[in-house]
């Protein structure tokens, strides 16, 4: 063989040593491409994971607040109901205590009327009655004079006229609602 011919091979030698290494490197650069895009993929994929559990926290942790606002909101308006209705409940029993007061006021100024306006009756028939009695006493002494004069035989002698009862200005019943007039004034000064 030649020299020629031992170049010839040696240069092809080297060109197919330069071919396969060229294949080699293209296959080489092409799985690096393969396994950075994988990579790259995979990445993508780990942190489009990790993004959506972050939302999902988010959100858990959101809707966990809103419950606990909400919970807390419906704590506080029960509270809010429970004083309004322990108000209500007091404001009803003293407003229960201060009519069962004026009740028995009322009563007892009822009561206390009867009692006045019964003795007023009493004493007023009492004067009547005396009044009644004095009356007839002096038609009967009146009588009596004339009487005497008639038989003394002399003439008629004037007799004065026993004063007439005097009148009522008012009737019970007015004097009823007049004291209910004043007791329920004297009960909406009081409240």
């Amino acid at each position: 063989m030649n020299v020629w011919q031992l170049s010839g091979w040696l240069v092809l030698l080297g060109v197919g040593a330069v071919i396969a290494l060229a294949g080699w490197l293209v296959l080489h650069y092409g799985r690096t491409r393969k396994q950075v895009g994988e990579a790259r993929a995979l990445a993508l994929r780990r942190v489009a994971t990790e993004r959506t559990a972050a939302e999902q926290a988010a959100a858990e942790q959101a809707a966990a607040e809103q419950a606990a606002a909400a919970r807390l909101a419906a704590e506080r308006l029960a509270a809010k109901r429970a004083a309004t209705e322990r108000l209500a409940a007091e404001r009803a029993a003293q407003e229960k205590s201060a009519l069962e007061q004026a009740i028995g006021e009322w009563a007892a100024a009822e009561q206390a009327e009867g009692e006045r306006l019964q003795h007023h009756r009493a004493g007023e028939d009492h004067r009547e009655a005396e009044q009644l009695e004095a009356r007839m006493q002096a038609v009967e002494d009146a009588i009596a004079e004339w009487l005497a004069a008639e038989q003394a035989g002399g003439g008629v002698i004037a007799v004065a006229t026993p004063d007439k009862t005097p009148k009522k200005n008012y009737t019970r019943t007015e004097a009823i609602h007049q004291q209910i007039r004043l007791t329920v004034e004297k009960v909406e000064q009081e409240v």
